[in-house]
């Protein structure tokens, strides 16, 4: 049984890497948080899933954003996974996710930017070609990284169409790593929890590739946004853009990923000039 709310790394003797997710309660809170509907929970939920899955350097806290442009009424869908453990997400306009998900992957991009302690930031991007979530990022994969991978993702609902479970893995053939039996597992789908499409589970996958796990963490939601974010970027004001923000009673900002609030009175915004300023003169 997949465990909930973790990722694992795997690695097995024909050179295969493979990353397996929960992230239902990440996923779950996300969609609590800009009150979605079922259908654009399960959208948000399953690229988000996609997204943790893509930051397979864990021993480096490799971060991974996912910009998904679909050119269509739900706008662009942007997902972070940091630190191997950490998620966030949302769509620009959820009250327009129907029951049609093609419109993710129709005359779309997806642009995909990656960082960590070892390498400055980078952005490599794919036209949206396939059918699916899973194919989409599978392309990107091909793409990009030029690497033969293999990505499924899936949400599991109940009756009513709530979230029930969310799901990802992957599987990466490594430099030197036995390609015949990469083709040889990967040739078929495998079922997740809850799902019965497939004749294998992914419990069946690791077993039979005699998997043996290098790392698991738990994932959850959690936001980068602070009060001391906000604090830095006025900071990071000069002296005429300074004096523009006194003008006003208060600053307000909004977090996008997360939906909190920050109502700044203006004179905290003044101490924080002036301690700024008493702090340069030492």
């Amino acid at each position: 049984m997949i465990e909930k709310n973790t990722i694992c790394h795997y690695l097995n003797l024909d050179g295969i890497r493979l990353t397996l997710a929960d992230i239902t309660d990440a996923a779950l809170e996300a969609a609590k948080r800009h009150n979605m509907s079922d259908q654009a929970a399960a959208m948000l939920g399953e690229i988000m899933a996609g997204t943790a899955i893509l930051a397979t350097d864990f021993k480096n806290h490799e971060g991974v954003s996912l910009r998904w442009e679909t050119n269509g009424p739900i706008g662009n869908i942007h997902t972070d996974a940091y630190e191997g453990k950490y998620l966030r997400g949302y769509m620009d306009h959820p009250e327009a996710a129907g029951a049609d998900e093609s419109i993710l992957n129709e005359h779309g991009m997806l642009y995909v930017t990656r960082y960590s302690l070892l390498r400055m930031p980078y952005t490599s991007s794919v036209e949206l070609k396939g059918h699916d979530v899973s194919s989409c990022l599978t392309d990107y994969m091909k793409e990009s990284d030029q690497t033969l991978s293999h990505i499924q993702t899936a949400v599991i609902r109940d009756e009513q169409g709530r979230i029930q479970r969310v799901f990802a893995f992957m599987a990466q053939l490594m430099p030197q790593g036995n390609k015949d039996k990469f083709k040889e597992y990967f040739s078929v789908n495998y079922h997740f929890a809850g799902e019965s499409h497939a004749a294998e589970s992914v419990e069946d996958l690791l077993k039979k590739g005699k998997f043996s796990l290098l790392g698991k963490m738990e994932v959850s939601f959690r936001c980068t946004c602070s009060a001391d974010r906000i604090k830095s970027a006025l900071l990071s004001l000069n002296a005429h853009d300074r004096a523009e923000i006194l003008k006003d009673d208060k600053v307000e900002a909004t977090c996008e990923y997360c939906g909190s609030h920050y109502s700044i009175p203006r004179e905290l915004i003044a101490l924080w000039f002036e301690e700024e300023k008493g702090s340069n003169v030492q």
